[in-house]
């Protein structure tokens, strides 16, 4: 257990069902060389909540203190975070989900940096763990918020939640989009970037995002992804939000491909996909796999042939 406690820093950590990864999750706070005051666990009712009780009642937490909320039902990551932090008590909070970890350095170097930085919030650099064990690091890039174009870090190479630390005055600001099952660290990252708050890129990588347990099907939102992108795809700069629209679509083919019709008709950020577009950024994306694109291809010219040829009318800000 480290000794170094500046009892300035609160830990919102989010759980659902996650009994089989919660230990190393909070050993690996509990090992932070810089302690933080107290751990916000919130139980998004969850129907392990008894092991994770069983778990809670084995961990030695010390001098760091616990506080456990239970949802009287279940509300999503969004709710939780936001819940969890209005209960922080703290100057300064990070966040991290029950089914990741940290490296025992990263409470210090986060809260050092920030404050070296004069930031308000701070964001870096993260590992994923893939099911075998093995880390691959996934890097993301400094911004300049007074760019039109900072937002595009989000689809160029998006931080992950893990990462996040900030001063308790950053969620008088911003708060998690409790409408949005999935996009929510997006939108929150994206309402920051658009603030008067100062965001600062850490370049570190002192996170680890563990690959979920849970099916992909399962875990994808496709009316909740496509909400957040409908209100906000102009923003971005046209060619890289193109990229990731038919990525969109890929994922559509693969996993709900019933819905296909349905959700490039009703949603704007999708409506303007038509076979020829589709066609011409093909030609225009080299990174993205030919064999997807040509099914992408096939699949609207059999099923979506009626739909209008709509203009691509999305404004550049770049």
């Amino acid at each position: 257990m480290s000794t170094v406690n500046l009892n300035c820093i609160s830990v919102v950590v989010p759980y659902y069902n996650d009994s089989q990864r919660i230990k190393k999750c909070l050993e690996s706070i509990l090992k932070q060389t810089l302690l933080p005051k107290e751990i916000v666990l919130i139980d998004d009712f969850s129907s392990d909540s008894a092991d994770l009780k069983c778990i809670l009642s084995t961990i030695d937490f010390g001098e760091v203190k616990l506080n456990y909320y239970r949802n009287e039902v279940n509300r999503n990551g969004a709710y939780s975070r936001n819940f969890g932090i209005s209960k922080c008590q703290n100057k300064y909070i990070a966040l991290l989900d029950a089914d990741d970890y940290w490296l025992n350095n990263h409470l210090e170097k986060s809260m050092y940096y920030l404050e070296d930085s004069g930031g308000d919030f701070l964001y870096s650099d993260f590992y994923i763990e893939s099911v075998c064990g093995n880390l691959n690091k996934v890097s993301s890039r400094k911004i300049d918020q007074k760019n039109a174009t900072a937002v595009d870090l989000i689809l160029d190479c998006p931080p992950q939640t893990n990462s996040f630390f900030f001063t308790k005055e950053v969620v008088r600001s911003v708060k998690f989009d409790e409408s949005l099952r999935r996009h929510q660290d997006y939108q929150f990252l994206y309402d920051l970037i658009l603030s008067d708050l100062k965001v600062v890129y850490g370049g570190f990588a002192t996170s680890i995002y563990t690959e979920s347990h849970r099916p992909a099907n399962k875990r994808l939102d496709f009316d909740s992804m496509l909400s957040f992108w409908n209100s906000r795809y102009r923003t971005f700069t046209n060619s890289k939000f193109d990229s990731y629209a038919l990525y969109l679509i890929q994922l559509v083919l693969k996993f709900n491909p019933d819905r296909l019709n349905e959700l490039i008709e009703n949603n704007p950020c999708l409506n303007s996909y038509s076979e020829d577009k589709i066609i011409k950024l093909s030609k225009s994306f080299s990174k993205i796999n030919l064999y997807k694109i040509a099914f992408v291809i096939i699949y609207i010219s059999r099923k979506l042939s009626y739909l209008p040829k709509r203009q691509d009318n999305i404004q550049n800000h770049s």
